[in-house]
């Protein structure tokens, strides 16, 4: 079993996607006059939070896993891989130190399906 860590760069874009992800449905339902227009706004942002909590728990369970199968070796001895998360691919870039047990995600991209 590996203990995966994640790089500063993986942490803000994962940060930066659900902040986008937030904000697509506070401006759709913001200003729009509906009766519990506070109530629809504090429900998406706690699916967001809930959403981000899924994301990592999503990476950590296949990345802690002795083996991955489906990579694609990169330069500098790294790979990259990808998981599937609700209506989104995850492409992840990520370094094994395979002495220490340590897998460190660098790199996460978010597209759409």
């Amino acid at each position: 079993m590996f203990k995966v860590k994640f790089s500063l760069e993986s942490v803000e874009k994962i940060d930066f996607f659900i902040e986008k992800y937030l904000k697509i449905f506070e401006k759709r339902f913001s200003d729009t006059w509906i009766f519990n227009e506070k109530i629809i706004l504090e429900v998406y942002r706690q699916k967001s939070i809930e959403f981000k909590n899924e994301i990592y728990n999503s990476i950590e369970d296949v990345f802690w896993n002795s083996e991955i199968l489906w990579y694609k070796s990169l330069e500098n001895n790294k790979r990259r891989s990808w998981i599937t998360i609700g209506n989104y691919n995850l492409f992840i870039e990520y370094f094994e130190d395979l002495e220490n047990k340590i897998r460190v995600i660098e790199k996460v991209e978010f597209h759409k399906k």
